[in-house]
């Protein structure tokens, strides 16, 4: 009978020292005395079995190159719901094995009985490190562990044995699930990157924006994804985070969407916390409205039409940022326009009277019904492909036309 349950081999009954005999009697140094070296070397049995049966980690030893005997300690019995003498081992034999929870692997696919660390750590001499197992209940419940395991070798080296250690990641995995529920609702885009700018996590909103699945970026650096962010505020701003340990805000206009967006980006101990959102529609209501109060100061004072359009004309083309705005006046026939009011940069004025047919069929079906007409490129669209000539004469690429 061992005198203890879990990794004892000592029997409860102390060593006697050796019976007087006959023959030659050596002395022997106090270090020599065998009854204190076997008490030394119960007191550190019983001193490592205490150990065991206190410390919160899984530990399991099989006593064979077969793993058919597997003894865990009672923080790997709870969590397998075994009692403490039970054998844990799926490969025992009939009988002993236990049957009321399977091992299998992130995926759910349950492991063959001779595959576990353990057992490969037992026949084949091999160490395994942080092998994600999960442990299925028959009533559902799935706990998440992290198993290290290492052979047991024998005098000549060859594996005896084995031993794990099982850490239980159950419940980081739940802060983890409830953390991604959080990320995943909130209305912000959101990013984590590591310390060299890595995509650790991505939600679901962030790659909506971007397009992308989380298998492109997860694990590559944000420069390689998106080459054109390299050497932008983005990549300024996130190293001055990073480096400074401060928290940055900014807005831009993105290289990669060519949207503009409000980004947060906050520096911790994993890497970099990155929010984002597209502000593009609110910062063109705010610049537009902002262009009006411009326009309205600019004619409130003025009475000539004349002055009233080219006024307009020169600052709506200044606010969109284009070559030419001009104001066209249509004849009560609608075959001709007179354009004026017409602001240049860069190209010379077309002010004048004109057909309208000279713009196209397009153009005068649009302009006689009321519609808003866009070209983007005159040389390609094919309801410009006759008035193409004219086109290129007056210095046109592009064109929209707004109905008034």
């Amino acid at each position: 009978g061992a005198k203890a349950g879990f990794g004892g081999a000592m029997r409860g009954e102390e060593p006697r020292p050796p019976a007087a005999t006959n023959g030659p009697r050596h002395d022997t140094g106090p270090g020599d005395d065998p009854l204190q070296l076997a008490r030394d070397l119960q007191h550190r049995v019983e001193e490592l079995e205490t150990l065991l049966k206190v410390i919160p980690v899984g530990i399991a030893i099989a006593s064979d190159r077969h793993c058919r005997d597997i003894r865990v300690n009672p923080s790997f019995a709870t969590v397998l719901n075994l009692p403490v003498t039970a054998n844990a081992s799926k490969t025992a034999a009939d009988g002993e094995r236990p049957t009321n929870f399977r091992v299998a692997d992130p995926a759910g696919n349950e492991v063959p009985a001779d595959q576990p660390p353990m057992q490969v750590a037992a026949r084949d001499g091999a160490e395994t490190i942080a092998t994600e197992l999960h442990i299925v209940h028959d009533d559902g419940r799935v706990v998440r562990l992290l198993e290290y395991a290492a052979p047991l070798l024998d005098a000549a080296g060859a594996p005896r044995g084995s031993v794990g250690v099982f850490v239980d990641l159950t419940g980081r995995w739940q802060v983890e699930q409830q953390a991604r529920t959080i990320l995943e609702s909130i209305t912000d885009a959101f990013y984590l990157l590591d310390h060299e700018f890595r995509y650790v996590y991505v939600n679901q909103r962030a790659l909506d924006y971007y397009g992308r699945q989380r298998e492109e970026l997860v694990g590559r650096l944000v420069w390689d994804v998106f080459p054109q962010a390299r050497g932008s505020v983005f990549q300024e701003q996130f190293e001055r985070a990073t480096h400074e340990r401060r928290t940055v805000a900014f807005e831009v206009l993105s290289p990669v969407s060519d949207r503009w967006v409000d980004v947060r980006a906050y520096p911790s101990a994993e890497g970099l916390f990155v929010y984002f959102r597209d502000v593009t529609d609110r910062n063109r209501t705010e610049v537009r409205d902002r262009f009006l109060v411009r326009l309205d100061d600019a004619t409130r004072t003025l009475t000539d039409p004349y002055q009233i359009t080219q006024t307009a004309a020169r600052l709506l083309g200044a606010h969109l940022r284009v070559n030419r705005c001009a104001y066209a006046d249509v004849s009560p026939d609608g075959r001709t326009l007179d354009i004026f009011g017409d602001y240049c940069d860069g190209v010379r004025s077309i002010t004048g009277r004109y057909t309208v047919e000279s713009f196209g069929g397009e153009f005068e079906r649009l302009s006689r019904g009321g519609v808003l007409l866009v070209v983007e490129d005159v040389r390609t669209n094919p309801h410009t492909e006759q008035a193409r000539a004219f086109y290129e004469q007056a210095q046109i690429a592009a064109i929209v036309s707004v109905p008034l």
